[in-house]
This record gives C-alpha cells, sequence and structure tokens, in this order.
C-alpha cells in the first residue's frame, strides 16, 4: 500500500499521512467486498488490479508530486477517498453493475485529470446515467468545480427518471438548472408536465413552467386546458411549428388510421434528422405514443377478432402505408397472435417481393431492424424475408445485426434475445449459420480486446444459444446448463413427503367460471381422485400411484373481487401449513397474469400459462424463480389445449415420470391432430426446451456470468 512510503514528502504533513491511511483502509474494505461478489473473473480481476496497483500509483503520484502545494494533494488524495467510498457503497448495495465497473474508474480518472488542471468536462458526465453520475459528484465534491458537477449528475438523473424532475424541483427551489429539468420532463414525459399543471401543487414551479423560455414547453402550456389535450399531446413539434392546428387535429382523429399515420409521419421525419447528423426533438414521446396507438387501434382488434371473417379482423389495415404496418409489427412485439402477424407481415412485404426485402429497412432506416428480425424469426418469416435480398445486403443486415451488442449497456440483454430468438431460422441455412458464428466469434474478439467485460458476456451467451439451437435443429444432445430445459426431473418437482403440490388459479369472470367446470372433468374417476371443497377452493388429491395434491381456488364473481379473495384465503392457508406449490397453473385471460404471477417464488419450479398472449409475463416469472420452466402461449390459450395438456402432465406425475419435453410435446401433438382447431392452438403453445427468451434470461441472471 502507498502509505508505507514514510520517506515520501507528503509523509511530513499529518493530514496527508491521515488521507492515506484512510485511502489504504478503503482499500482493504473495498477488497474484501470484491471477494464476496460471485462476478466475471476478468470484472474482478480489473477491479483488484485497480484498488491495489491503480489505486498505489495514484497516491505515489499525488505525494510525490512537487508542483502542487499540500493542500491540494490533500484535495486530490481526499477525492479518491470519497471516490472509492461511493465506489464500494454502490457495489455492496447491487446499485452498480459490475459491468460498468470498467467505463466508472476510466470516467473518474478522466475527470480527475480535467478537474485537477482545470479543463472541461461536461463531456465526461454526458449521459453517464444516474448512478456514475452520483459517485462522481461525490468524489469531486471539495473542489471549486463540485457544485456544477452535482448539478450535471442532477440532470442525469433526471434524464433517467424524467417523471420525477417536477415534485424533485418543489423541495429544491434554488437548483440552478432548473429550466433544463422541465425542458427534460417535457421532451420526455410531456404527460406528467400537463397534469401537474392541472393538479400540482407547487405554484412556484407551476410558474417557471410557464415562464420558460423554451417553444416547446409552451407549446404544452398553451395546450394544457383543452379538454381533449391528451389527444393533441403526440403532435406537440408539429404545433410548435405551425405545421399543424387543433383543428387539424380533430379532424385526424374522427378516422383512426389518419390520426395513426401522423404520428407514424413525425417518426420517418425524425429518422431523416438522424440521417442527417441532427437530435429531433421529443423523440421519446413520440415512440410512446405510436406504440399505444399502434396496440389500441390496430392490435387489439386484430387479436380481440381472431374467431371473425378476415375483412372484418383486418379491416383496420386497410389504406395504411409500409412504414404505419412496419411499426405495428414492431411495436405490436409479443402482443399479437401469430395470425395478427402472418397477416400484417404478408400485407407488409406486398410492396416489397419484387423491390426486395433490404429495400424496406434502407426504407425505414433500419429503425428497430433487430427488433424486426426478432419477430420474422419467432413467427418463421426470416427466411422467405431473407430469401428476397441480394447475398451481399444480406452479409451486411447479418453484421449489423449481430454488432455492437453492447453498447446499450441498460437494454443488452434484449438485443441479445432479439438475435437468438432467431437462431431457429439461421441454423436452416448453411451459409446464414457459418457467417453467424464467424461474427459472434469477432465480436467476442473484439470486445476481448477492449477489454468490454459486458459485451464478451453478451457474446458469450449467443455463442452457447446458438449451439444449443444448432444441436437440437441436428438431433444431437444438448449439453451445458441449457440442458437443463430439455427436462422437468419428477423429483425436483417433490416435497419432503414424496408429493406433488400444485396451485391452480381461476378467475370470477364467465370465462373463468367456464374454465374450471371444464378443468373438474379431468378429476371424474372417483377411484382415483378425491375431491374436497370448502368456502373458497377446492383441494383435489390422488387416491393411488404417486401422491399430488392440487390447490384450486373457486371462482367466485369478480365484481366484489371475491375470485381474489379467494385465491389469498387459500395461498395464506399454503402458506401457515408449509405447503410449497412447485407447479403453478394459470387460467384465465391475459389481463389476469400479472395477478397469477405474483404467487410466483423460487419454489415453483414449473409454471403454465395458458392464456391469450402468455408468452409475455414469461421474464417476470424468471425473476421471481431462476429455476422455473414456463409453459406458454403467444396466441389464444383455450381449454381445448389446456385440459389435456394438465390431464397429461399429471399422469406423468402420478407415475412418477421426468418429463421430457420434446416426447411430450410429440404426444400432444398427436393427440390435437384430428382436431384442426385445437392443433391450430396447440402450435402457438412454448414449450421451456424452444423458450429461447427465458433461456437467454436465465443465463444472464445467473451468478457468475
Amino acid at each position: 500500500m502507498a502509505i508505507a512510503q514514510d520517506n515520501a514528502p507528503a509523509q511530513d504533513n499529518i493530514y496527508l499521512k491521515q488521507a492515506n491511511i484512510d485511502i489504504d483502509k478503503l482499500q482493504k474494505n473495498f477488497l474484501a467486498a470484491v471477494r464476496q461478489k460471485n462476478w466475471d473473473k476478468g470484472i474482478k480481476d480489473y477491479l483488484n488490479r485497480f484498488l491495489t496497483i491503480g489505486t498505489d500509483s495514484l497516491q505515489t503520484l499525488i505525494n510525490n508530486d512537487k508542483d502542487i502545494p499540500d493542500d491540494r494533494k490533500l484535495l486530490a488524495l481526499n477525492s479518491h477517498a470519497y471516490f472509492l467510498k461511493a465506489f464500494q457503497v454502490s457495489v455492496v448495495s447491487g446499485d452498480l453493475e459490475e459491468y460498468h465497473i470498467r467505463d466508472l474508474r476510466l470516467k473518474y480518472l478522466e475527470m480527475w485529470d480535467c478537474v485537477r488542471n482545470e479543463k472541461p468536462y461536461d463531456h465526461i458526465m454526458k449521459n453517464l446515467g444516474p448512478v456514475r453520475s452520483k459517485i462522481l459528484a461525490l468524489s469531486f465534491k471539495d473542489y471549486p468545480q463540485g457544485g456544477r458537477i452535482r448539478d450535471l449528475a442532477i440532470i442525469n438523473v433526471a434524464l433517467a427518471s424524467p417523471e420525477r424532475t417536477l415534485g424533485w424541483l418543489s423541495s429544491n427551489p434554488d437548483f440552478h438548472f432548473s429550466d433544463s429539468l422541465i425542458f427534460i420532463c417535457a421532451n420526455r414525459r410531456p404527460t406528467v408536465l400537463v397534469d401537474y399543471l392541472h393538479r400540482g401543487k407547487d405554484e412556484s414551479v407551476k410558474a417557471k413552467i410557464v415562464a420558460h423560455p423554451s417553444p416547446l414547453v409552451q407549446t404544452l402550456v398553451k395546450i394544457a386546458p383543452e379538454r381533449n389535450v391528451k389527444n393533441y399531446l403526440p403532435f406537440v413539434v408539429q404545433l410548435m411549428n405551425n405545421e399543424m392546428t387543433i383543428a387539424d387535429i380533430d379532424k385526424a382523429r374522427q378516422t383512426p388510421s389518419e390520426y395513426y399515420k401522423l404520428i407514424v409521419d413525425y417518426e420517418m421525419k425524425s429518422l431523416d434528422q438522424i440521417a442527417a447528423g441532427q437530435t429531433p426533438l421529443y423523440r421519446i414521446p413520440t415512440r410512446n405514443f405510436m406504440k399505444q396507438y399502434a396496440i389500441q387501434f390496430y392490435v387489439n382488434q386484430m387479436n380481440s377478432y381472431h374467431e371473425t371473417a378476415n375483412n372484418v379482423r383486418f379491416s383496420g389495415l386497410e389504406n395504411l402505408r409500409p412504414q404505419d404496418l412496419y411499426y405495428i409489427l414492431v411495436l405490436g412485439d409479443d402482443l399479437m397472435y401469430t395470425s395478427s402477424y402472418l397477416y400484417t407481415y404478408d400485407k407488409l412485404m406486398v410492396s416489397y417481393k419484387k423491390l426486395g426485402s433490404d429495400s424496406l429497412l434502407r426504407f425505414m432506416h433500419y429503425s428497430q431492424a433487430r427488433q424486426f428480425v426478432r419477430l420474422a424469426g419467432r413467427y418463421n418469416t426470416l427466411g422467405s424475408f431473407l430469401d428476397l435480398m441480394p447475398r451481399d445486403t444480406l452479409v451486411k443486415l447479418m453484421k449489423y445485426f449481430i454488432s455492437n451488442l453492447e453498447v446499450k449497456s441498460d437494454n443488452g440483454i434484449e438485443e441479445v434475445m432479439n438475435v437468438a430468438e432467431s437462431f431457429s431460422s439461421m441454423v436452416k441455412d448453411s451459409m446464414l449459420l457459418a457467417l453467424t458464428e464467424s461474427e459472434i466469434s469477432r465480436n467476442y474478439k473484439r470486445c476481448e480486446n477492449l477489454p468490454n467485460f459486458y459485451g464478451m458476456k453478451l457474446y458469450r451467451i449467443l455463442d452457447e444459444m446458438l449451439e444449443t439451437v444448432k444441436a437440437t435443429a441436428e438431433g444431437k444432445v444438448v449439453a451445458g446448463r441449457l440442458s437443463e430445459y430439455l427436462r422437468l426431473p419428477f423429483k425436483e418437482l417433490t416435497d419432503p413427503s414424496g408429493r406433488i403440490n400444485e396451485l391452480v388459479l381461476f378467475y370470477g369472470d364467465e370465462d373463468g367460471m367456464s374454465s374450471f367446470t371444464s378443468f373438474m372433468t379431468s378429476f371424474t374417476d372417483k377411484a382415483q381422485w378425491n375431491i374436497e371443497k370448502n368456502e373458497y377452493w377446492y383441494t383435489i388429491s390422488s387416491k393411488k400411484l404417486n401422491p399430488i395434491f392440487i390447490y384450486a381456488n373457486l371462482p367466485l364473481s369478480e365484481d366484489e373481487d371475491l375470485d381474489k379473495k379467494a385465491q389469498d384465503t387459500l395461498t395464506k392457508y399454503l402458506e401457515a401449513n408449509g405447503i410449497k406449490p412447485h407447479v403453478l397453473i394459470h387460467r384465465g385471460h391475459s389481463y389476469h397474469l400479472l395477478n397469477s404471477v405474483q404467487y410466483v417464488d423460487s419454489t415453483v419450479l414449473l409454471a403454465i400459462l395458458g392464456s391469450c398472449g402468455g408468452y409475455n409475463e414469461i421474464f417476470e416469472v424468471q425473476r421471481r424463480s431462476n429455476d422455473a420452466q414456463v409453459i406458454s402461449t403467444k396466441q389464444v390459450g383455450s381449454k381445448l389445449v389446456n385440459e389435456p395438456m394438465i390431464k397429461m402432465i399429471n399422469n406423468y406425475f402420478l407415475h412418477q415420470k421426468d418429463i421430457v419435453w420434446t416426447e411430450l410435446w410429440d404426444l400432444l401433438s398427436k393427440e390435437f391432430k384430428p382436431n384442426a382447431k385445437a392443433f391450430t392452438l396447440f402450435t402457438d403453445y412454448v414449450p421451456p426446451d424452444k423458450n429461447i427468451g427465458l433461456q437467454v434470461a436465465r443465463i444472464y441472471h445467473e451468478e457468475g456470468n
């Protein structure tokens, strides 16, 4: 440690000596904390080097610098002590992600040089994020620049959480950059600003908003009193520039397609601005409004009318342009039923069968191209999409698709999912597979050379996922940790007494009552099943073979939330009696799913989400139970599929058999084939071994990766 250099000139000053002692203590404490973390080995080695060699070198540099007075040396040493302390607190608390550590250390050293030498530093703080900004602000709080660095950190917090800025300003009325915070709120969360003008309690904050110099803010102030202000919020920039009037918007709102097109028009204009090196205003709200209305006007209608004729179900898509259809696809995301996606996709591609699919992506400036390709892979349209472009363009697209996934560290996992979910299509084309393997390897080496540990992690995951998908496609045995998804071992589901406990959740609407009646038909064999009923639930238990206990709440009326009361009463009973269900089955509409997922904990090892769009909540299940395997559906959840599936799974449990998912799915497929409707619905159910997104999430969140 640097303090051992007692002959260093700085040690003649008692304050400097104490500062070095403080740093040495912080080094030891921090190193001990790092040893407790189960992190990427590269990250731990990097941090250990910084806390030993790096910090000692910095102390020596400061202590031995004859060109600066002791008070400046003390300032520098204290700054480093503040940094180490704030750094450690963030690491221990988990506020700072391990893959931000290297960047934080580099930013600190860069800032340290700028502050000590009175050079500009705004570029260092720009878009640094709230946690790292706060650490740097604490580190340099004693310097004359400390106040301004703190203010820049507050702006970064506002950028991350713009909805909190006006409340914060109310508590901090003298903040120097209050105009900046108000503009951030207006440009990112305009609904929050308008709502504050209506209902905010602090008149001084309202006065600052009203007096704000920005034309964008002034436009929001102007439209805030309007009765239909929500209709006007997507078009604030157009109103500001006098490109549109309130009357124009009112007229367009009468025709949903015209209203939606106007929002898309501004997004397309923003893409042109970005391509020209400009930064468009109001980008985040535009995307949010575009998604809101794509779902409200189109996705919900297509999904809810899934049993009606196509000319009724898809009537809303008439007269829409390619760019409108493109954004319905990418913004509708996992909410779209397979049939909704395929119809919209086919309608979009009519214009590009001759032009080539690459012209579509160029026209869209590659906006959300990874998302588009990912969805094409999921819905088995990727092969035909790629066939419609020249091979040289295809190579460029795949390089773009796979490269630089680490750039946005806040959504790297989403980018990896986007790529991984396309693998099932890529492995069918030998040239595409070879290119994908090459690009993953090239990008891993690129990140390794930097080094960028976060990027290395992402590309390791992709490599593992590709090998798994390739092995599955070739009929080979899947090795490694993802092999766990191939089967569900019977013994893992049993409690100490050898029995399996299941929790089945029903809801008190008409469909819920119908599902409950259908569910109970699986237990009519009195020689096999015993049924006990109380005020809130049924207990269904096996009389022979392996013991199974199924707890199903009654679908009591939803009007007074009696169904949820029944669920709460049942789950409290299970908890009080030490009964831990390893299987959870959701039986209800998609809007009930979040309520069911709240009952998932780390003991749940199989979740059957047999509702419409159950695929959407798999990541919340995984967050609550890292070991959970999930069955979900990308389209319509139906008792035609759910009942036979649950019955077959319970039959495995009765006979103490492991569930091999490929085997179970083959049996179910044979059972459903005679019924065309049931078979069509079944094809959209996703077993755990095919759930690429969930597997990526699990690997990503596993400790030590």
